[in-house]
């Protein structure tokens, strides 16, 4: 038989080790309990006088000191440790114990590392301890010309901002011929030596990135801030074209339609719900889960009846959902009201959870009409779409709205998005590599097209000049321009990027037609000139989810030019 066990608050400490002797003094009259269940016996007066946190804590009416039969069975050490008032906090022993050394009046051990000080530096902001967190500033300040790419990733966990600025004013003398000066190169190469950058955001990823593109100082001479958004981020612009409208988030659902036989119940939330009434039909044409769970829950009342079992005199069947009650209303609208529901603009984040849900529950009509609402509202906001997929985890958009931020540079040079402060670093840096890999592969294909192209054009007689030809030599000017660009010392190949597909298009027509009417020579250029972009866009190896044809025009008349 098993023995009983203490009362969780009360159970023996789990942790090998005591506390040192400046915390297991008979003249302490107030316990914290470590996460790890260490006991550190302080004096309230000190704690008091440090933080106004513990002040008002302190204040309140404490429980009475526990007599020793309450705690049979204990140690004398145990009991000395629980005997006074006691409060439990989340920090573990080590790191209590590092802070507690600052809070008391004694010698202070620096400490060197920026990993083992953050959980410490987040301790004393929690607790509003002034002096510590001052001392702990001090000590990263001071490892900043060591570490300064640590101790900024610290302080971006941390959130603080001046040690963040010295940090970054210190990479930016270091990476002075690196990313500042070269425009071409998007990813921080850098950053991949902290290795995991969770706690850190996008948008602190993004904003480091503009403080060294201009070395801390901005044009507009407004100081930049790096751990939190201000009025002068650069905003995506507005589309000339199209009249932005705002979001509309979806109405609570509710139909008019008679006999209602189902309810469907949302997932709990902070404040009460009442089920959404539905109809067995609507959602058995629309999802093939939901159907076949409605048929079992006949099948159930069908055996219920068979058994002799009380009837279940309910006139609608429940259905219980795991999405919120918002998720399921817009579900539901849209089973019921179809594409015209999403003809209005829809938050990315509601297209992102609804696409998940439509892949839950079977509902592949209804995934067809929200991919579609995604897809239009993703080519207007490529980046944001970009984040949010990956945050809800479709890869598939992902990979699509990455391939359209790769053809809109000034997405990435200087442009901020709020949803950046919810997303990962790792998330923004990745999309990043992918460009950079990207370009890099446009150049290696480019450079050495250029000479072989020049050769091609000069085969051709120039009494039979055409108004093709002389088209075709203004765009392959352009071609040779663009090329000469993109190699010049900090000048970016984002302009490369962007005109190179519309410069090899120019060219198509007449390219396609001497190759196969003046059969000279041309048919290899030719397949250099059409195959680039499937030559970039099929590098696996080289470039994640860039197997993904943007354009398959490129092959179909490749083929026939090789014919």
């Amino acid at each position: 038989m098993s023995q009983p066990s203490l009362p969780p608050d009360e159970a023996v400490p789990t942790s090998a080790r005591g506390p040192s002797a400046l915390f297991d003094q008979p003249s302490a009259d107030f316990v914290l309990r470590s996460s790890d269940g260490v006991d550190f016996r302080v004096h309230s007066q000190i704690l008091a006088q440090a933080s106004p946190f513990f002040a008002a804590m302190l204040s309140l009416p404490q429980p009475a000191p526990q007599a020793p039969q309450d705690v049979a069975g204990e140690s004398q050490h145990e009991y000395k440790a629980t005997a006074e008032p006691r409060a439990d906090v989340s920090e573990d022993s080590v790191t209590l114990d590092a802070l507690l050394h600052l809070v008391y009046p004694v010698p202070k051990t620096t400490m060197e590392d920026p990993a083992q000080m953050l959980p410490v530096v987040k301790a004393a902001k929690k607790y509003d301890l002034a002096l510590p967190l001052q001392i702990l500033c001090q000590w990263l300040i001071a490892i900043v010309p060591r570490k300064p790419l640590f101790v900024w990733a610290t302080a971006c966990r941390a959130g603080l901002e001046d040690v963040a600025r010295h940090a970054a004013t210190q990479l930016s003398k270091q990476n002075s011929h690196g990313l500042s000066s070269k425009l071409n190169v998007e990813a921080m190469a850098f950053v991949d030596s902290l290795g995991p950058v969770d706690g850190i955001s996008a948008a602190d990823y993004f904003r480091l990135k503009q403080f060294l593109r201009c070395k801390g100082k901005p044009a507009d001479g407004k100081s930049l801030t790096l751990l939190s958004p201000t009025p002068q981020d650069p905003q995506p612009k507005k589309n000339k074209k199209k009249k932005d409208a705002p979001d509309v988030p979806f109405e609570s659902f509710a139909t008019d339609i008679p006999l209602t036989d189902v309810l469907c119940v949302p997932a709990p939330g902070e404040e009460p719900t009442e089920p959404l009434h539905a109809h067995r039909a609507v959602l058995s044409v629309h999802s093939t889960v939901l159907k076949a769970s409605l048929a079992n829950h006949r099948e159930l009342v069908s055996d219920d009846h068979a058994t002799g079992a009380p009837p279940d005199t309910s006139p609608c069947t429940s259905l219980q959902f795991d999405e919120d009650v918002a998720l399921v209303s817009a579900l539901l609208t849209v089973c019921y009201q179809g594409r015209a529901s999403l003809e209005k603009p829809r938050p990315l984040t509601v297209l992102a959870k609804l696409l998940v849900a439509t892949e839950k529950y079977g509902m592949a009509d209804v995934a067809h009409w929200v991919q579609a609402a995604w897809d239009k509202k993703a080519t207007w906001a490529p980046l944001e779409a970009y984040f949010v997929a990956i945050a809800h985890g479709l890869e598939g958009c992902a990979k699509a709205a990455a391939l359209t931020v790769r053809e809109r540079p000034s997405l990435l040079t200087a442009v901020y998005i709020p949803t950046m402060e919810q997303a990962s670093a790792s998330v923004y840096h990745r999309l990043l590599k992918f460009i950079d890999a990207y370009r890099q592969i446009a150049r290696t294909h480019l450079s050495p097209l250029v000479q072989p192209l020049r050769e091609c054009m000069q085969l051709h007689d120039k009494s039979n000049a055409t108004e093709e030809k002389a088209m075709a030599l203004e765009t392959f000017q352009k071609l040779e321009t663009i090329n000469a660009i993109g190699a010049a010392e900090g000048c970016g190949y984002a302009t490369l990027d962007a005109a190179l597909p519309g410069v090899l298009e120019e060219m198509l027509p007449y390219l396609v037609q001497r190759s196969v009417t003046a059969k000279i020579g041309i048919p290899n250029a030719a397949w250099q000139l059409l195959t680039i972009h499937k030559d970039i866009l099929f590098a696996s190896e080289a470039v994640r989810w860039l197997s993904v044809p943007v354009r398959p025009l490129w092959l179909s008349v490749a083929d026939a030019v090789s014919g």
